[in-house]
């Protein structure tokens, strides 16, 4: 069984390349195209969307020519912000396990992974600070 190191959900996987792809056009697009572009499941994006919505990185426009766009009102918008739409509060630990207090280091001993959680966790910090603006 393979399984990734870093491992970001797939709602907000798709989340951050449909903000990009809207970042990128000149005019809204529809969940359909969306969809369609990225070859996502159209009930599965809109969840996504929505939440986008709520949390005011997206405008939905109803109508026939209706689809989302970036917010106008935001000026910056980054990574971060759009993962914490979708999957809620992001907590950065330096323990994998997730524990506030290493057995390793209470008893003066080297975490078995050194400073590997570390690094991972201030390069992905750097990268959720990343801005997207409109094209």
């Amino acid at each position: 069984m393979e399984r990734k190191l870093l491992n970001i959900s797939d709602p907000a996987v798709i989340a951050l390349h449909a903000v990009v792809e809207l970042a990128k056009s000149k005019k809204s697009m529809t969940a359909k195209v969306i969809s369609q572009k990225w070859e996502i499941p159209h009930p599965h994006l809109s969840k996504v969307l929505r939440k986008l919505v709520v949390a005011d990185i997206l405008v939905s426009e109803k109508g026939p020519l209706g689809g989302f766009t970036l917010n106008p009102a935001k000026k910056d918008i980054s990574f971060k912000d759009i993962l914490i739409a979708v999957d809620g509060k992001i907590i950065f630990s330096n323990c994998f396990f997730c524990k506030k207090t290493c057995l390793h280091r209470n008893q003066s001993r080297e975490c078995v992974f050194g400073n590997l959680s570390k690094k991972i966790n201030d390069t992905f910090e750097k990268f959720s600070n990343t801005k997207i603006r409109k094209a």
